[in-house]
């Protein structure tokens, strides 16, 4: 496989998300898509990302109508015959297929188009999502101190917190809570947009010492984020103090 022929992330995340639905459409699975079941699933979508659950079941639903598309057409498939229809199907799927290209060739192109136009209109020191993650974690961690809700505690609520408040972006930012008695996990923390991919991190990473930040390398098996859900609406008046 040539270097450009491998697929980048998020269309290696689709193609997982596909094979899932697939795999449940067809009824080889009986799976509820987030169960414990898909625990040790490889076509489970978290085992690959720390993904906002919104996010998750967003791509699931786009998922789930290319997987059907996919049965309906293997279906067809099976009942043509080996004669002229047979023949026919397979010119059919060469154009189908030879126009999808072209398509998705001029897609590409204008989309290369627009963001050689967005990467020319952004000023040059437009700070990456690794730094901007860093710097919101080292304010955090000069903050460690305070207790921002006023509870008398200085806990993951006030780092949660803190972080919202020093990430620059608030549109690529949530604060998140993950409760999972299975796991004794109890855990307020935060959810960053990389690129297009919810990644999960934990905002006193850097205040105790850790060196790496996501929530997966810092609490490992005991975060599952099946159970992460979205409380920003909650705790975001504390931003403020």
């Amino acid at each position: 496989m040539a270097y450009n022929d491998i697929p980048s992330e998020q269309q290696a995340l689709y193609d997982v998300a596909v094979n899932c639905a697939y795999i449940r459409l067809t009824d080889q699975c009986s799976a509820t898509f987030g169960s414990e079941t898909c625990a040790t699933c490889k076509w489970n979508l978290y085992e690959y990302v720390d993904a906002d659950p919104r996010q998750a079941k967003l791509l699931m639903l786009s998922a789930e109508r290319s997987a059907k598309t996919l049965m309906y057409a293997r279906k067809s498939l099976d009942s043509f015959s080996r004669g002229t229809k047979f023949l026919t199907f397979i010119m059919a799927c060469i154009i189908l297929t030879m126009a999808v290209l072209v398509v998705k060739g001029c897609n590409q192109e204008q989309a290369m188009k627009k963001a050689r136009a967005a990467a020319a209109a952004k000023p040059q020191t437009v700070l990456s999502t690794e730094s901007k993650v860093d710097a919101a974690l080292s304010r955090v961690a000069a903050n460690s101190s305070r207790d921002v809700n006023g509870d008398g505690l200085v806990n993951c609520i006030d780092a949660a917190v803190l972080f919202y408040k020093y990430y620059p972006d608030k549109n690529d930012v949530t604060i998140e809570l993950n409760y999972n008695t299975r796991t004794n996990m109890n855990h307020l923390f935060n959810v960053v947009n990389f690129q297009g991919t919810w990644r999960a991190i934990e905002p006193q990473a850097k205040a105790k010492g850790h060196s790496r930040y996501f929530m997966r390398d810092v609490w490992g098996s005991q975060y599952d984020p099946a159970y992460n859900k979205v409380v920003t609406k909650d705790y975001i008046k504390y931003v403020k103090n």
